[in-house]
């Protein structure tokens, strides 16, 4: 059987795991808009026979990092793409021993993943050279408790809120929300509206995501453990 990485996105970092809790982060280097500071070095000219100073640059420094708001992680490797991949390849390499055989790997995408999304992540997998296969799962599907297969998710991402149902663990129906929205009472309405058209008035709701808390008098909050042990779930049957 193929050995699997599960990876969980969280604001500028990767969480990473074959399996095991807890997942190990990898921290993203994100650098917009800026320009690397400049030095003098000194460099011996052999024609010349003397030292001469040369202008170059020095590598990105922290005071250079920018956090943009409502940008998902998976979008700001692609600021320092090479760069980011090689120290995946790194990080991959020392923690997990991922070398000449190449790994699966199971992502949990945002809810509001879009196909661009979806590229965004496959190419970065794929070029840190490590990935053999990505498949991905909308967190709504990887959020269940105890195993139940009726529910309603409400996630969050850097950019929106996503309320999802799902029946017979499929998405049946979504519903979008700007990332700052906070009208409980809108929600519990539409909570309703489908557990009445779907007759099932005893739906539980799982939270997850960014201070998701403020929404817990809708449900019940679900951590990245839970996560990890649903995609482990998956991958048995691939």
């Amino acid at each position: 059987m193929a050995k699997f990485l599960y990876v969980l996105f969280e604001k500028n970092s990767f969480l990473v795991s074959e399996g095991e809790w807890p997942m190990k982060k990898f921290e993203i280097y994100n650098y917009e808009d800026c320009d690397p500071s400049l030095t003098y070095v000194d460099v011996y000219d052999k024609k010349a026979k003397r030292t001469v100073k040369i202008l170059t640059a020095k590598n990105l420094i922290e005071s250079n990092y920018r956090n943009i708001p409502y940008i998902s992680v998976f979008h700001r490797v692609m600021n320092n793409f090479d760069v980011n991949c090689e120290n995946f390849r790194r990080f991959l390499k020392k923690e997990y021993q991922v070398g000449f055989f190449k790994r699966n790997s199971i992502v949990a995408i945002p809810d509001d993943s879009i196909n661009a999304d979806k590229r965004h992540i496959n190419d970065f997998f794929f070029s840190c050279g490590c990935i053999n296969e990505v498949f991905m799962a909308n967190t709504s599907l990887l959020i269940s408790k105890n195993g139940e297969m009726d529910y309603c998710a409400l996630t969050k991402s850097a950019r929106a809120i996503a309320l999802s149902l799902v029946l017979d663990s499929g998405l049946i129906s979504q519903a979008f929300f700007p990332n700052e929205y906070s009208d409980l009472a809108h929600i519990n309405t539409l909570l309703d509206s489908w557990r009445m058209q779907f007759k099932k008035m005893g739906l539980s709701v799982f939270l997850h995501g960014d201070n998701i808390e403020l929404f817990s008098q809708l449900g019940s909050v679900v951590t990245n453990d839970v996560l990890l042990k649903n995609m482990k779930a998956i991958s048995n049957g691939i």
